[in-house]
């Protein structure tokens, strides 16, 4: 636990993720005493995504593999690609870094509550959110460093 990077769950309610470069582990936000560096959460094909913060930079990570994003070069998108399906591009200094192709799962019991999709989709909250522009980027790292 002493290498682990702590991450709020967004798909987890009360949890963290404690991951470690290759493995991860799910426990209750009572359990750790640390800093949180950053956020992870779950693709629809369960793959493990996140962005966190370590030593003043920025990384971002889907399963296993991680990559430091240059605050300054980076580009990431989230749009429909058709009816259903989405496509999810982070390019950094002009290299494809992750691209998913995937239908977002909506709660259809949420859907007369008139829920916003983020609400379900973490790879939208990453690319609405955290991974907009240089500016929530920053802000991001900020938080984190607090």
């Amino acid at each position: 636990m002493v290498n682990d990077v702590i991450l709020s769950n967004y798909s987890l309610y009360k949890k963290y993720t404690l991951w470690n470069g290759s493995d991860y582990k799910i426990v209750d936000m009572d359990a750790v005493d640390g800093k949180v560096q950053g956020i992870s959460g779950y693709t629809e094909n369960k793959n493990m995504v996140g962005v966190f913060v370590k030593n003043n930079d920025v990384y971002f990570f889907l399963d296993n593999k991680e990559h430091r994003i240059c605050i300054d070069s980076f580009e990431c998108s989230n749009r429909y690609t058709d009816n259903k399906m989405r496509n999810f591009k982070l390019i950094d200094q002009g290299d494809l870094i992750c691209e998913i192709i995937y239908e977002p799962y909506i709660d259809p019991g949420m859907i007369i509550y008139d829920s916003d999709p983020e609400e379900f989709d973490f790879l939208l909250f990453l690319s609405n959110n955290i991974l907009q522009s240089k500016e929530t980027l920053s802000n991001f790292i900020i938080a984190r460093n607090k």
